[in-house]
């Protein structure tokens, strides 16, 4: 804090301000809070006071045996018609059906992988595709557009011939 003679920036702009200055009423540390306020619980206490989030509660062997599990399935299976686990479990759209159980074939995860990797395949082929396809043109038009710009200039000499000789 820089101090300009006696009074430090910190309370010139509180004077400045309808802001007021009050202590933390845990810890006292001064807190700039609103003119109406009351009391005040700092920041940092406030933190303090607060539980832990979830995942900070489970194990790392909770959190790895959760992310194997996840492993087993592809991504955004909640959302199929129609999941079915090798162990006969149906689930439709994310939410397990037990009359269903044991009455289709399980999905092929392996086969959807397979799928979904060929079609980013193909669409990034494509969309390199349409890049060169871009490029070429690009430069196609700069090509054009220089010989115009030449044609151009060599008009514009004639006619300054033609202008001089007269």
């Amino acid at each position: 804090m820089r101090t300009i003679g006696k009074i430090t920036e910190r309370e010139q702009i509180i004077k400045k301000s309808s802001n007021k200055s009050l202590y933390c009423k845990k810890c006292g540390k001064e807190v700039i809070v609103d003119s109406e306020t009351v009391e005040v619980i700092c920041p940092i206490c406030a933190t303090k006071m607060a539980p832990p989030a979830q995942y900070l509660l489970k194990s790392a062997e909770d959190r790895q045996k959760e992310k194997e599990e996840q492993a087993k399935y592809p991504k955004g299976w909640r959302l199929f018609k129609f999941f079915v686990l090798p162990d006969g479990k149906v689930y439709e759209r994310g939410i397990e059906k037990p009359e269903l159980k044991g009455t289709m074939e399980p999905t092929d995860v392996d086969a959807i992988r397979k799928e979904r990797k060929a079609k980013r395949k193909t669409t990034r082929q494509k969309n390199m595709e349409e890049d060169a396809r871009i490029q070429k043109l690009a430069q196609k038009h700069k090509k054009a557009k220089l010989e115009k710009e030449k044609a151009k200039h060599k008009k514009e000499k004639q006619i300054d011939k033609l202008v001089g000789e007269k």
